[in-house]
């Protein structure tokens, strides 16, 4: 991130402190995460011999597509393809408005399970990372809060012919400057059809250690300092600087802005 900065927007590299990632703060406190069987029992009910594979779903109008990804994992776990119960638990995008017409006729418990959109119950988020065998997305962020409880991701790579836009289609996103660092690290699996999104499926559910090493790589590069105190270096930066404004230097202006 500090590379990016001074790369892309000339931030000088002697004003930028790395802090971390306050939102995942509570990935790491005690008690967040409670037992796996407990979560899918108790929260979920669902038996803990089951397989959880999180679809992290995003808008209509960046994943027309996922429903019928959704309908696809459903259908062969009903007919036990992955060669284990397997429950498909779709989490919407918290601003999906159209959640319920894309998805809800999906919910059939135990192979689906569609919840509402949420925007802040950090906590349960965090058990579904922690807890899910594989979570799915299409160049989202929850790749990342995956990979912090070091779950395997698959990201979805749809081609221009299934988006609105040929320029918002996944295929394209995943080689923009901030993605395409994730994706090289090889601690994901892209799929571009539900063949391979299949292979990859089988893949985790049967070894959950496969890419295990690009996994740490991503944590390293763009999670550290990862420790639970983003949150508390964050705020005594705030105080250093609001005692002793010129410790901070001297203020920076993007190019657009300047007077």
């Amino acid at each position: 991130m500090r590379e990016e900065l001074s790369g892309f927007h000339g931030m000088p590299a002697a004003q930028i402190e790395v802090l971390g990632w306050p939102q995942m703060d509570v990935y790491q406190q005690a008690g967040t995460c409670i037992a796996r069987d407990a979560f899918l029992q108790d929260r979920l009910g669902l038996s803990p011999e089951r397989r959880l594979v999180v679809l992290g779903a995003y808008t209509q109008r960046l994943a027309p597509y996922e429903a019928e990804v959704a309908q696809h994992i459903a259908a062969q776990a009903r007919a036990g393809a992955y060669g284990l119960p397997v429950t498909l638990l779709v989490r919407p995008h918290p601003r999906d408005f159209q959640w319920a017409a894309r998805f809800g006729a999906l919910h059939a418990p135990p192979e689906v399970i569609v919840e509402p959109p949420d925007w802040g119950d950090l906590a349960h988020l965090a058990n579904l990372m922690a807890h899910a065998d594989v979570v799915l997305n299409s160049a989202s962020t929850i790749m990342l809060d995956a990979v912090a409880f070091d779950t395997p991701v698959i990201n979805l790579a749809w081609g221009a012919a299934q988006v609105p836009n040929p320029w918002e289609a996944p295929a394209r996103m995943y080689e923009w400057d901030h993605l395409r660092a994730v994706v090289e690290t090889g601690g994901t699996r892209l799929v571009q059809s539900t063949e391979a999104l299949d292979q990859a499926l089988l893949a985790y559910l049967h070894d959950p250690s496969i890419d295990a090493p690009g996994r740490a790589r991503i944590r390293a590069e763009q999670l550290e300092p990862f420790d639970g105190r983003a949150s508390e270096r964050l705020v005594n930066w705030l105080q250093r600087t609001i005692q002793n404004p010129a410790q901070a230097g001297a203020p920076f202006f993007y190019p657009w802005s300047q007077p």
